[in-house]
């Protein structure tokens, strides 16, 4: 369309017989070709837009902590430096049994996290992230207060061991449950690991008087 108009109006400009009328198609040309320019510059950008999307590496994100609270189950997913991506490239999705994760265009790559088969009923539009210095954290709000949920997913359940959770019945159980208690106050949030630390206090202050009697 645009290059059929170019051409009459080239024609009409070497047919007219006056400078006037000459300059007035003039100028119509170079609208046109500018519009045409334009519009072809457009296409190059789209193109390159997508290409980038289609070819940058999907990292799928395997490693997050996890914890709750009687209200909340959140996730933690460290990315350094997260808080320079804009956030349009950050979505996050809820439904009510599950959460997906998309960041887009990250360090030359696309990051993924998508949990489905929660172990318990979230409700999506109470449910929030926020996007720190290096970490997102994601905040699932219970459809059930007060619900303790065993494990992030059901899948997990099913493929727990008939045992005390965290604990390997090959190891001294005071060593197991030590370890599981370290795992839970690096994962854990501020409030989690101030309880941890109470109890380890505590826990050393009755070894003690033991001792002592």
């Amino acid at each position: 369309m645009e290059e059929d108009i170019l051409n009459d109006l080239k024609q009409l400009i070497e047919s007219a017989k006056t400078q006037y009328v000459k300059q007035l198609l003039e100028s119509e040309l170079t609208k046109v070709e500018n519009r045409k320019n334009a519009a072809a510059k457009a296409t190059e950008n789209a193109v390159n837009k997508t290409s980038m999307k289609t070819t940058a590496i999907v990292k799928n994100i395997d490693r997050y902590g996890w914890d709750q609270s009687d209200k909340f189950v959140k996730l933690y997913i460290s990315l350094s430096g997260i808080n320079t991506v804009p956030k349009e490239r950050i979505n996050v999705t809820f439904t009510s049994s599950s959460v997906t994760l998309l960041v887009s265009d990250f360090n030359k790559k696309n990051y993924a996290l998508n949990i489905k088969g929660l172990n318990g009923t979230i409700v999506p539009n109470s449910s929030t992230y926020k996007v720190k210095t290096d970490d997102i954290i994601i905040s699932m709000k219970k459809e059930k207060t007060g619900e303790n949920w065993p494990k992030l997913t059901k899948s997990e359940v099913k493929d727990t061991p008939a045992t005390k959770p965290g604990l390997d019945p090959n190891e001294d159980p005071s060593k197991g449950i030590m370890d599981m208690m370290k795992k839970m106050y690096d994962e854990g949030d501020d409030e989690m690991k101030r309880t941890i630390a109470k109890a380890w206090t505590e826990s050393r202050e009755k070894g003690m008087q033991g001792g002592m009697m």
